[in-house]
């Protein structure tokens, strides 16, 4: 089983996240965050009344959460239950998507797994439960309909889990598949939209509700970057109950570490083979891996009315994917419950690993976990001993010792020859140690029965997860201050790249982060937020930050130009979009972004090291404008005032000939080297235009009808130098944008 590797969670602090909005479902959208949970506490009733007022606002009573829109934290209702403590923190709610390669395939992939020896050797004695946490699953569809129950959607809010992406459809059709269709059933549960897309609010619900309808197994062939503390407790209460929760590890031919739920130690997380490899070039890879199966051309069930992919709508499709790889695995599991009722989770969690397919003489491979997944290998009259431990994390950490039929038994456990004996428990027993700083550790774990005598011996050396970097924080008053970002970056071949977000602090002020995963970078460079105060250094890859109050520079940022502070009669627009200001800072001509901007109305402030920066001020509400001031030195206290930062333009977009009345967003980002945009800018109508500082911007453009993304287009740099208007317009079925005449 796996433990949790941290991630960063935000406690009780009001955060105000940059204005992202989802154009496309593409892998880095699906990434930006434009939501956040609350987790409050269960007798703040204000939260139900809140979620009443506000249609887009997800909450779950139950265990007392809510899923709003960033915006909506600055609203004043949000911070008065933050002040009164009615908040045990807040952090992102990402968006995770199915895991989906498609292509065509052959027959190959359920003689690999032995599954007609398997099924012929059971014999069931109830009927398992198999959720399909997913896109939701076509009920109708003749493969599948006398195979499922009703589920739920919380995408929609209500009792119909219809498929209408056709990623769960194929999922459950494969689950069916590796359980031969031996006295399994499918529940879907509905977590991701049309597009392949959730948040982790939602998924999280799904969990609950699947472990609570019964479910044996969970099927999560989904995840993203990002940690979720909501998912996690909906998980380990599904482990609680003795569900078994499979996930995929996810299709970009990279490691596991980060991504999520793959990362979790606790679930049983799944790479996909191919007919002729042990792994897909596509299946991520890592010390999470638990199994492989196969995932690379499978077939199975999709909805007819989506079936366009390989121009026969019949209703099956060929598709590639670890999500193809984990239901075949969560198939066998649910076959493995209904024959063998009496077993534990965590004994057939044992028993797979101990009975998979590895080259002689290897226990554990970073490639491949515990091995290829062989149905047919399966046996409790078989007994197993191994080493569940894949890595461990420097500080205090478990190792786990997989045991089943050793009954009196006892285990010595030996990290580099520090020993501890604890007594067999059938399943998975934790024993604890403290690891030292290092790039790997020596296991070792010696069974001997009731007298004493050494029944069999396992060794294994495992990488050692350290905190490479230690930052030490302290704000303008010298206190330890509340962090509420941090960022890792990269550079490598003269690119940056972002490595590592919002990390998890175990106290205020402080926080460490590993590097081993960023060996082969030539430099990083670290930002961290934290208490309105930004940092950005250069960084090695094992050090002490020390981030003290003799770097900070105090600067007040003023916009004399558009009229501040607000007026009355604007007080609902600046509830929901305030403006706000942020800060850009250069390292080696790279460009950092801070991330979370500062609400200007309650805090035209910004505590910043020495350096360089751009400072961007934005007003989604009243005056719809971006004004940018560029490579601003801070050596001192300081004020700035954007009536300096150059002459406003007016742009306006006229978009009469795609749609009637359009509704766009509108960004607006300086070309700078290294730079990612952070997509902050002004949604606007088609009748009011956006002011904005004088330059050269790569523009970005997003159409939506009834908050509903239909599609974009970026224009790459756009030289804003009069008042213009650009005309929209769509060209070989691509949405363009050109000056007007």
């Amino acid at each position: 089983m796996k433990r949790f590797l941290s991630g960063f969670i935000l406690a009780c602090t009001v955060v105000l996240l940059p204005q992202v909005v989802l154009a496309e479902t593409t892998q880095d959208e699906l990434n930006e965050i434009d939501r956040v949970i609350i987790k409050y506490n269960k007798n703040a009733q204000q939260f139900s009344r809140f979620s009443q007022e506000n249609t887009d606002v997800y909450i779950d009573e139950t265990q007392h959460y809510i899923s709003l829109p960033k915006q909506l934290l600055s609203t004043k209702k949000v911070q008065q239950l933050i002040k009164k403590g009615d908040v045990q923190y807040i952090e992102a709610d990402y968006k995770r998507h199915a895991y989906d390669l498609k292509s065509h395939i052959t027959d190959w992939d359920t003689t690999s797994l032995g599954v007609e020896n398997f099924t012929t050797q059971l014999k069931p004695k109830k009927e398992a439960l198999i959720a399909v946490v997913d896109t939701g699953v076509d009920y109708n569809h003749p493969a599948l309909k006398d195979y499922v129950v009703p589920g739920y959607d919380f995408v929609d809010d209500d009792n119909d889990a219809m498929d209408e992406q056709g990623h769960g459809t194929h999922v459950a059709g494969i689950a069916l598949r590796g359980a031969n269709y031996n006295n399994v059933k499918i529940l879907p549960v509905r977590v991701l939209d049309k597009n392949g897309a959730g948040q982790d609010a939602q998924i999280a619900s799904g969990i609950r509700y699947a472990v609570d309808q019964g479910a044996n197994v969970i099927n999560l062939s989904l995840g993203g970057d990002g940690i979720s503390q909501t998912q996690r407790d909906a998980i380990l209460y599904a482990l609680d109950q003795q569900v078994n929760v499979i996930v995929a590890s996810g299709n970009e031919d990279e490691l596991i570490y980060n991504k999520y739920p793959a990362s979790e130690r606790e679930v049983l997380t799944v790479g996909a083979s191919a007919k002729n490899k042990a792994r897909a070039n596509f299946s991520n890879y890592g010390v999470e891996l638990d199994v492989m199966a196969p995932g690379q051309r499978i077939y199975s069930s999709f909805p007819r009315e989506l079936d366009i992919e390989d121009g026969k709508r019949d209703g099956y499709a060929y598709l590639d994917g670890t999500s193809m790889a984990t239901p075949f695995v969560s198939g066998i599991v649910g076959l493995i419950h209904a024959s063998y009722p009496e077993l534990t989770s965590e004994e057939i969690e044992v028993l797979l690993k101990s009975q998979a397919e590895l080259p002689a003489n290897v226990d554990f491979d970073e490639e491949l976990g515990f091995g290829h997944l062989k149905a047919d290998r399966f046996s409790v009259d078989q007994k197993a001993f191994l080493i569940n431990t894949t890595f461990l994390t420097e500080g205090n950490d478990d190792v786990q010792i997989g045991v089943y039929g050793y009954d009196n038994h006892t285990v010595d456990v030996a990290v580099n020859n520090k020993n501890t004996v604890v007594k067999t428990t059938s399943g998975i027993t934790h024993v604890p140690f403290a690891i030292e700083k290092q790039s790997e550790a020596m296991i070792t774990a010696t069974l001997r029965d009731s007298s004493g005598t050494i029944v069999e011996t396992v060794t294994r050396a495992v990488p050692v997860v350290t905190q490479d970097i230690v930052v030490d924080i302290k704000n303008e008053n010298n206190m330890a201050p509340t962090l509420m970002a941090a960022s890792l970056y990269g550079e490598k071949d003269g690119v940056v790249e972002p490595l590592t977000r919002y990390i998890e602090t175990s106290s205020k002020g402080t926080f460490a982060l590993s590097t081993h995963p960023y060996d082969d970078f030539d430099q990083l460079y670290l930002t961290v937020v934290a208490d309105g105060a930004f940092y950005t250094q250069k960084v090695d890859a094992e050090a002490t930050v020390s981030l003290s109050p003799a770097q900070l520079k105090k600067v007040k940022v003023d916009n004399s130009v558009l009229q501040y502070p607000k007026e009355k009669r604007f007080n609902n627009i600046y509830a929901i979009a305030p403006p706000m200001h942020t800060t850009v800072a250069y390292m080696d001509d790279w460009a950092f972004p801070s991330l979370l901007p500062l609400n200007y109305l309650t805090n035209p402030y910004v505590y910043v090291n020495e350096g360089t920066y751009d400072f961007k001020f934005i007003d989604a509400g009243k005056n719809h404008a971006f004004l940018t001031m560029r490579a601003v030195p801070v050596t001192q206290n300081t004020t700035i005032d954007f009536k300096n930062a150059g002459y406003l333009q007016r742009v306006h977009l006229n978009g009469e000939s795609i749609l009637p009345i359009p509704i766009f967003q509108m960004y607006f980002e300086p070309v700078l080297p290294g730079q990612e945009p952070t997509m902050m800018g002004t949604p606007m109508g088609s009748n009011k235009p956006t002011y904005i500082t004088r330059g050269t911007y790569d523009a970005y453009v997003h159409f939506y009808i009834m908050g509903i993304p239909l599609m974009s287009v970026k224009g790459e740099h756009v030289r804003i130098t009069n008042n213009r208007t650009y005309n929209l317009f769509m060209e070989d079925d691509t949405l363009n944008m050109k000056i007007a005449n």
